[in-house]
């Protein structure tokens, strides 16, 4: 979950599919089936976009809004990925070190 888009669940598993919830309906929003078996998921403090492991140690990322298709898949791993996570990028504070 984020807490861009606190109605919104994402779920993975074994079963190889990634389920996107909408929390007030109680029912899948989106229903992805990939090759693998799905290890973590992660979505983005915005709530635009999320990342899913697999077994394979492959990333998978995708633009919430459009997940007909992935953005990307990369091999990142040599076995499965077990955690995931975004990390926020530093805050500008218009100072500049020298």
């Amino acid at each position: 979950m984020s807490a861009a888009t606190p109605d919104s669940l994402i779920s993975v598993g074994y079963d190889c599919i990634v389920n996107v919830f909408d929390t007030r309906r109680r029912t899948p929003q989106m229903k992805l089936n990939h090759p693998h078996p799905l290890s973590t998921v992660a979505m983005s403090g915005c709530g635009t976009y999320f990342c899913v492991g697999n077994l394979k140690g492959e990333l998978i990322s995708y633009d919430i809004r459009t997940v007909k298709k992935c953005l990307a898949t990369k091999k990142v791993h040599d076995c499965s990925i077990t955690r995931l996570s975004f990390v926020p990028l530093p805050e500008d504070d218009g100072s500049t070190t020298t």
